[in-house]
């Protein structure tokens, strides 16, 4: 049954809030080796009744993590490692000059807003008209106003002509950039989730794209997988559906058909880098069912004189 406009405005809102209070919950990780950097995702959550309200206290680091891990195990560490792994290629990107940032379904990012790093940098927040709303009401009540340095921009991944939003907003496909593409490209029939990766790979050479992603494995036979059964309910509980993934150990072919290169690929156990304490110890197992990686637009063969 289609969704009326409160019904989806509720499903965004929760949507986005709950991995905000993902990240609100391990921001107060007390080793900061283990630590989820979004210091402003507490802020992004609504203060009223709910659940993800308790992420907003100081002291809910454990009820959040507990109650999160029980419904979709590996759900607080894999938020953790996912924010971390895409922080630093966002850092590493922009050191080396990219000019502009693109987040693809934005939802609570908060990117933008915490690191110094972009202050110069163009960034576009491009998101369904409806979460787009959503969040900048809640910027109003933080910042009072959206920085210079970031445009939004409204799109429906399944029937609008990104390219053509993105131009009309101020972006430049001549000039390389780096695109963010965190907790959307699974939720994507397969062939939107292609024609946005490889429309990517026609933006300038040098850009590059990050995103994490699920291994198609798990639509045959979730049971083995790490908290795929729970997360697989948990989405059909709100209304969601998974609908692409990637064959696993198959990424790097996966996007030389779309025109890309693979730059790196965390897959579960990498991503216990970002989870083990200075301690030496590994603080959790997160989700065990897919991937985040970097990819980029290779520099293409100069055309014959």
């Amino acid at each position: 049954m289609p969704l009326d406009q409160r019904s989806r405005t509720r499903l965004a809102e929760s949507t986005a809030e709950g991995a905000a209070a993902l990240r609100a919950a391990g921001s107060r990780e007390r080793d900061e080796a283990v630590r989820n950097p979004d210091f402003l995702a507490s802020r992004f959550i609504a203060p009223r009744p709910s659940l993800t309200m308790f992420a907003k206290l100081p002291g809910s680091r454990r009820l959040v993590r507990a109650v999160a891990e029980r419904r979709i195990p590996g759900s607080y560490y894999f938020e953790i490692a996912r924010t971390r792994y895409m922080d630093d290629v966002v850092r590493a990107e922009v050191a080396a000059g990219v000019g502009q940032l693109v987040l693809l379904g934005a939802g609570y990012d908060s990117r933008a807003y915490r690191m110094p790093e972009l202050e110069g940098v163009r960034t576009f927040e491009v998101d369904h008209p409806i979460t787009s709303g959503l969040k900048r009401e809640r910027l109003d009540a933080i910042f009072g106003e959206v920085p210079r340095h970031v445009v939004y921009v409204e799109v429906d991944f399944t029937r609008d002509d990104l390219g053509e939003r993105l131009a009309a907003a101020g972006y430049d496909d001549n000039e390389r950039a780096l695109f963010v593409l965190s907790g959307v490209a699974p939720y994507l029939p397969e062939e939107a989730a292609r024609e946005t990766l490889g429309w990517v790979a026609r933006q300038a050479p040098g850009s590059s794209i990050v995103f994490d992603y699920l291994w198609s494995e798990i639509f045959d036979d979730p049971a083995p997988f790490h908290g795929v059964p729970e997360l697989l309910r948990r989405v059909a509980e709100i209304g969601e559906e998974l609908r692409s993934g990637i064959p696993r150990g198959r990424t790097r072919e996966y996007l030389a058909e779309l025109g890309l290169e693979l730059e790196s690929d965390v897959g579960p156990e990498d991503a216990e880098r970002y989870l083990t304490g200075s301690g030496g110890r590994v603080i959790g197992r997160p989700y065990g069912f897919g991937g985040i990686a970097h990819a980029r637009v290779p520099a293409r063969a100069p055309s014959p004189s």
